[in-house]
């Protein structure tokens, strides 16, 4: 297994990353650990170099530009060793969250449906999921039920797990964190025009070919829902976290589809 991962929690834009960038990094910044510096000190200063040259060449390819593939773009750099500590703080909250959901009270289920709610949207538009800021926004509205493990969950993410983390110029103007995002968009319902025509892929797994913005025929698989996807990863199966989706009816984006749009 590799000790980084170098990626966007978001969405990369279609010039991809410049991986000449990458070994000029590299090159200007040599694991230098035989001469008696932490083993990847150099290396993490060069990931760093890279995932913000990747950012800020996109932020730059998209100045004037109203299209969405140059708004949610962000770079960010992990350390692999932390992942299964932070991975077992993570399954901590979310048994406590889904005990504190089952057992809590009309008031605290109502508390926790609103902040669940918010977490699934980057702005009015365009819906993602950011784990860091649902936690937090859950110790915020319940501190003495999440607090302490809020506090946990955080210290093992951002000073174990993370070296650096790149936004994109329009997400910090607009105060959207991307800690750990995952873009619901392709997991339910999403617009695409193929050679011509527009094709609705739905969140029942089905794909609808569409005309004057109504379906126009049977449905086909497609392979992208929940269960085909995220409900796949080792992640999910180890914390459960899309058993407490559904415990909560969150869904993602069973409503995202609203109108047809000429893309």
């Amino acid at each position: 297994m590799t000790d980084y991962l170098v990626l966007s929690t978001f969405l990369v834009p279609s010039s991809g990353g410049d991986y000449t960038e990458l070994v000029n990094a590299l090159s200007a910044h040599p694991d230098r650990s035989a001469e008696g510096r932490p083993q990847g000190e150099d290396l993490e200063q060069s990931l760093t170099r890279y995932a913000k040259a990747c950012v800020e060449a996109w932020d730059k390819e998209g100045e004037g530009k109203e299209d969405i593939e140059y708004r949610y773009h962000n770079m960010n750099v992990y350390r692999t060793a932390a992942t299964d500590a932070f991975g077992a703080e993570l399954k901590k909250f979310v048994d406590l969250l889904i005990d504190t959901y089952q057992n809590g009270g009309d008031e605290v289920r109502a508390k926790i449906d609103e902040m669940t709610a918010h977490a699934y949207l980057a702005d009015n538009e365009e819906p993602i999921y950011d784990l860091m800021h649902y936690v937090s926004s859950l110790s915020a509205a319940l501190p003495d039920v999440f607090g302490p493990a809020y506090e946990g969950l955080a210290d093992q993410f951002y000073k174990h797990c993370v070296v650096h983390e790149q936004s994109g110029k329009w997400l910090e103007e607009h105060g959207h964190t991307v800690s750990l995002s995952v873009l619901l968009g392709c997991q339910g319902h999403y617009l695409n025009k193929e050679k011509g025509s527009y094709y609705l892929y739905d969140a029942d797994g089905l794909r609808y070919p569409l005309q004057d913005g109504e379906r126009t025929g049977e449905g086909t698989p497609w392979g992208s829902t929940l269960d085909a996807t995220y409900g796949q990863l080792r992640f999910d199966q180890l914390t459960g976290w899309s058993r407490w989706l559904r415990l909560n009816r969150q869904e993602p984006n069973l409503e995202y589809y609203v109108e047809y749009k000429d893309f």
